[in-house]
């Protein structure tokens, strides 16, 4: 398994915009996608100006098919004009 952590950096006029979409998201995921053991998403901290995403994936092979099937959806484009950066790392969990 793998779990992925992803630091999703929007001012405060975007989080809702971005919460709609990243909830629709993590539920079409869960939903559409095998290897999806867990995707959870945290409240905004307007300190850190952040949401964060936390997900389980079966394996890598399982979150690449979940990349390619997102990589042309309107969410995509949703979320990525509502933050100013992200930061994704992925960690093997044993």
């Amino acid at each position: 398994m793998i779990y992925v952590v992803c630091r999703n950096k929007l001012t405060k006029e975007n989080v809702n915009v971005f919460l709609n979409a990243a909830k629709e998201h993590a539920k079409m995921s869960r939903v559409l996608d095998d290897g999806c053991i867990a995707f959870d998403i945290t409240e905004y901290n307007q300190e850190e100006e952040e949401i964060i995403f936390f997900e389980i994936w079966k394996d890598k092979e399982a979150l690449d098919k979940h990349a390619k099937r997102c990589a042309s959806l309107p969410l995509l484009d949703i979320l990525n004009m509502s933050r100013y950066d992200k930061e994704m790392k992925i960690y093997p969990i044993i």
